[in-house]
């Protein structure tokens, strides 16, 4: 072990610390979306609580809100920028139809993050710590939320890119599973949709 100035306790040898503004594991996504052909779903901040996503609204690439301008892509970790808002997307590669898809929000903040190390940041963002941090440093006259800049404020433990590798075999897994639950239920629900109508009027019934 060894005792870190920017933090001020020890941590181990060969680990370093950064912070979410610059670093060598993630770097912020800027407001920018592709053009695109027919419709996509718009997920704003109202449509995430925590992990979980419901339905967005459908648009077109002409037809968009100017807040409709975040692009998901593969390794990439999204958070609400708000105060007092947790509200994670965590897209890894196997989040076809958010990539696919969708568009957020500029009311969340990005990181395209290295595909060794999505999980380890995920987790991070997870932490009472970030969420904490981001409602303490959090600012503004009418509705109180976090910048790019603010990101200098959130520190960041590096651990060696053996230890980095070895989390992410174990963990990995893990937000790749809550994420195939999450897209499995969202079909559920969609069927629900659909079903529920023709039972209501009796152009479908239970046997």
């Amino acid at each position: 072990m060894e005792f870190n100035k920017i933090i001020g306790r020890e941590i181990p040898s060969g680990w370093k610390v950064e912070n979410l503004y610059k670093n060598s594991l993630a770097e912020i996504i800027k407001p920018k979306i592709d053009k695109f052909d027919g419709e996509k779903v718009y997920l704003d901040t109202s449509t995430v609580n925590d992990l979980q996503i419901s339905s967005g609204e459908k648009i077109t690439y002409e037809n968009r809100a100017s807040r409709a301008n975040m692009q998901p892509v593969s390794n990439s970790i999204w958070f609400a920028k708000m105060q007092n808002s947790t509200k994670h997307v965590i897209v890894g590669r196997w989040s076809k139809d958010i990539i696919n898809e969708t568009v957020l929000s500029t009311g969340f903040m990005g990181l395209k993050v290295a595909d060794y190390a999505l999980s380890y940041v995920a987790g991070f963002i997870r932490t009472p710590y970030f969420e904490l941090t981001k409602n303490n440093i959090a600012h503004g006259a009418t509705m109180s939320g976090i910048g790019n800049d603010d990101m200098k404020f959130i520190k960041l433990i590096i651990p060696m890119d053996n230890i980095l590798q070895k989390y992410t075999k174990a963990v990995e897994p893990l937000f790749e599973q809550i994420d195939q639950n999450r897209q499995e239920n969202q079909h559920l629900a969609e069927l629900r949709d659909w079903l529920l109508p023709m039972l209501m009027n009796g152009q479908v019934e239970v046997i």
